[in-house]
């Protein structure tokens, strides 16, 4: 997830990366750069090794607030250097959710990303909420079939857009595009290719500025509660010059990720 996704329909340009939403100051245009490479040291020399085919080297860094990245290169590439073919921020948050598996699939882009499309849903609901999320979670297994499987999930958004209204009141009043107060759409699967994105307009609780110990920038934690589901949102703080306050309305788009903090089906 070096640099994926974009603006949806009625947004301005995203104005920041996956990696500022973390506290990463890492631009898209600074794919090649030394900030990546700074990045890179700091997962491998500050994380734990991770297995990988052989070839590659991978690791995974995680800060005591749930801050984490996973990075993973390949050896052989020009001159017997090292190539980059992943680096992936993520965050263990706190919120949880039941879903419904419909299917797990391989991002082809990626040796080391994969995506499940499910289903969330409130305790004693009559129906839920899609999603389709990027999954990040060192348990998970290529090609592990989950169809149908019941699971709880934490899901993370990082929010590359997002705006904060003062309570549902002045949300209402100014209806942002067109968007419901307490609604969750996954904007990735409106229409084909599907991507792991989502628009959250909910209520936030336990906002928190946090800065992060490796890239040093500093982004916004709060859980964000929708009409079908709670999510951990994460945003720069330089997207929110106004801060975050408890019980305001954030409304945000952006990358939705995964993970399964009670593990996987047996």
């Amino acid at each position: 997830m070096v640099a994926r996704g974009g603006p949806a329909a009625g947004y301005d340009p995203p104005v920041a990366s996956h990696f500022e939403c973390l506290g990463f100051p890492l631009r898209p245009e600074d794919a090649d750069g030394e900030r990546i490479a700074e990045i890179l040291r700091g997962v491998f020399e500050g994380g734990r090794p991770v297995p990988a085919p052989e070839g590659f080297h991978a690791a995974s860094w995680e800060s005591p607030e749930g801050i984490a990245a996973f990075a993973a290169v390949e050896s052989g590439g020009e001159e017997g250097g090292l190539a980059l073919r992943c680096l992936s921020p993520s965050f263990a948050g706190t919120t949880r959710a039941a879903a419904r598996v419909f299917r797990t699939l391989p991002d082809p882009a990626c040796p080391f990303c994969d995506f499940l499309h499910g289903e969330v849903r409130r305790p004693g609901a009559d129906s839920g909420e899609p999603f389709f999320a990027e999954v990040r979670d060192g348990a998970f297994a290529r090609g592990s079939d989950l169809r149908g499987a019941g699971v709880v999930v934490q899901l993370g958004l990082l929010a590359q857009h997002a705006r904060a209204f003062r309570d549902r009141e002045e949300f209402r009043a100014k209806r942002p595009e067109g968007a419901a107060a307490g609604s969750f759409v996954a904007t990735g699967l409106l229409a084909p290719p599907h991507r792991p994105r989502a628009r959250v307009a909910g209520s936030v609780a336990a906002p928190r500025l946090l800065r992060n110990p490796l890239g040093g920038g500093e982004f916004w934690h709060a859980r964000l509660a929708a009409d079908a589901v709670e999510v951990d949102a994460l945003i720069a703080a330089a997207d929110l010059p106004g801060g975050l306050a408890e019980g305001a309305v954030l409304l945000a788009e952006g990358s939705l990720l995964v993970r399964f903090p009670d593990g996987l089906p047996g």
